[in-house]
């Protein structure tokens, strides 16, 4: 029998009562599912304008910066590379006026600037600045010599929670002249210096308190000897800093350090402590 328009309507308001029973036994559950429905497509908008923005999230993957010629790739690490070539004369590199000893130099230099992002708040940098230098004297002594300039550090910078963790390693091998090469027979001191530390940065409110702990290694590697015997080889530093910052580029603050010179043999430690008032700023383009 074929069903009249009244069973229709009654029909379709018992689907309807139906319906509206689940709503209410299921409220929470719709809500749920709509505010899931907009967060999914809010995310999905945010994702679509950081796509469109051309300042690259804190999360992005590193990429090479393709404008940059001097881009390169070692393995995980990426960065930049500059290599030189050149020659130096010295007419008298005793720097005296009696018993001149003359200096053909030929050098080669070595820079670099690498880093390995291993996660998005996890990096590993290199950076260091090296001079291999080939010296011939008039007096016929020959002299190969390595030169590390200062800056040259092994870093890695991670996070944990909040609070900014950096460990490093800063190296340097310093040529110094000495007065007279003639009687030495080198004009170069060979000191290195290595220092390896700790530091810690927890962000405040438009400030930020940091402590670092170091240990500073130096030694001669073969150059002239020192004069005196009261060489200082090795040295412990702990510092604290607490920054206020007025701008992006702008702050200042009050920093201490506290120092323990450690010398050689019989002579006795040297500590020094020292506090005072900063202000620091960072020129930017």
């Amino acid at each position: 029998m074929a069903s009249t328009p009244r069973l229709e309507r009654i029909r379709s308001r018992q689907y309807t009562l139906v319906f509206l029973s689940l709503l209410r036994q299921h409220c929470s559950f719709v809500v749920l599912a709509v505010f899931l429905l907009s967060v999914v497509k809010l995310c999905g908008q945010n994702y679509q304008f950081s796509i469109r923005n051309p300042q690259e999230s804190e999360i992005s993957n590193f990429r090479p910066n393709v404008r940059d010629v001097s881009y390169i790739n070692i393995g995980p690490f990426h960065g930049q590379a500059a290599i030189g070539l050149g020659y130096l004369y010295n007419d008298n590199a005793a720097v005296t006026s009696t018993n001149r000893l003359s200096l053909n130099q030929i050098f080669e230099d070595l820079a670099v600037d690498l880093a390995w992002v291993i996660t998005p708040s996890n990096q590993l940098n290199f950076t260091t600045d090296a001079r291999l230098q080939e010296n011939f004297y008039s007096n016929g002594r020959n002299r190969l010599n390595l030169q590390i300039l200062p800056g040259s550090e092994l870093q890695f910078k991670g996070t944990v929670g909040p609070v900014t963790i950096r460990a490093f390693d800063q190296f340097a091998i310093l040529q110094d002249p000495v007065t007279d090469p003639t009687v030495t027979g080198v004009t170069n001191l060979d000191v290195l210096i290595n220092t390896v530390g700790v530091a810690a940065v927890v962000p405040l409110h438009n400030a930020s308190f940091g402590m670092e702990f170091d240990y500073t290694y130096r030694d001669n590697l073969g150059g002239a000897t020192f004069s005196g015997t009261s060489f200082y080889r090795d040295s412990l530093r702990l510092a604290a800093n607490y920054n206020i910052y007025l701008s992006n580029v702008l702050w200042y603050g009050v920093e201490a350090s506290a120092t323990d010179n450690i010398a050689t043999r019989d002579f006795p430690d040297v500590r020094t402590l020292s506090i005072g008032p900063f202000l620091r700023g960072q020129v930017t383009r």
